[in-house]
């Protein structure tokens, strides 16, 4: 970023009479239309100019991948693996965290029921089932309260997982409804198995941490 005052220093340089439009001392025998062509063209140099300066300042400035994310993801510490994991045992053992780890069982369990349910009949419904058993208000709370007995190190690691989960539980609510009467094409039954496949892997992996 050193770049920048030197830029600055650049721009300071650059007088402002530069992007103005040069004053023209017309004889008085000239016509109006010949006025109007002159102050047109001096416009356009001023604009060509200005556009220059722009350029030079672009070709200074530093460049950055355009990517999702943080602009400094390399300088994030590492994700902690499962393996190692830093947990909090005594919440860990509290029933409130059992409970709620239970809960995020059954919403596995859940999931690869649906799983196979649409592998044997394309046409199940199963935006219902999924309202119903993935709701996603109550599955948030359960996240949330078991992911408190990790470490905050631990936890960029598993606050990804549950942000992937919440996020396809509610892609996989929006790829299942569909119209009464209708039938699910081809194309949408394998975006909904993509989606399920991906959802039960999400919730596999956050289990490895406990």
């Amino acid at each position: 970023m050193r770049v920048l005052p030197y830029v600055f220093t650049l721009v300071c340089a650059v007088p402002a009479f530069a992007f103005m439009p040069p004053t023209v001392s017309h004889p008085r025998g000239i016509t109006m239309s010949a006025e109007m062509g002159q102050d047109r063209r001096d416009v356009v140099k001023s604009t060509f100019g200005f556009a220059s300066v722009l350029g030079v300042l672009a070709s200074l400035s530093p460049s950055f991948p355009a990517q999702a994310g943080y602009l400094n993801s390399d300088k994030l510490p590492e994700v902690i693996k499962p393996s190692d994991a830093e947990v909090d045992q005594d919440i860990l053992k509290s029933s409130e965290v059992q409970n709620e780890l239970k809960a995020i069982r059954n919403y596995k369990e859940g999931v690869s029921s649906l799983r196979s349910e649409l592998a044997g009949n394309a046409q199940v419904d199963l935006y219902s089932r999924v309202r119903k058993d993935l709701d996603v208000s109550s599955l948030r709370d359960s996240l949330n309260k078991v992911n408190t007995v990790f470490s905050e190190d631990t936890q960029r690691g598993t606050d990804r997982i549950v942000r992937i989960i919440l996020q396809d539980v509610n892609e996989l609510e929006a790829a299942t409804r569909q119209r009464p009467g209708t039938q699910r094409s081809d194309t949408k039954l394998k975006l909904i198995t993509k989606k399920l496949k991906k959802l039960d892997a999400a919730f596999a992996e956050l289990l490895t941490y406990f």
